[in-house]
């Protein structure tokens, strides 16, 4: 996974989790939209390490416009 992300980009974890890319803090954390079971809601992670992502495969839908 490269650290071009762009918002909306997915992070997918074959059969185990998906995130949805919003941004990047100052020091290269992230900050990802996810599926909590505990808040039975989606909610916005913030200044996650890229480190932990580095399983994931960066996906991002070809029809946006930029």
């Amino acid at each position: 996974m490269t650290k071009d992300l762009k918002p909306g980009d997915v992070l997918n974890k074959a059969s185990v989790h998906v995130v949805l890319f919003d941004s990047y803090n100052p020091d290269g954390t992230l900050n990802v939209y996810e599926a909590s079971g505990s808040a039975s809601r989606v909610i916005l992670s913030r200044d996650l390490d890229y480190a932990k992502y580095k399983t994931y495969l960066a996906l991002r839908y070809r029809g946006v416009v930029e």
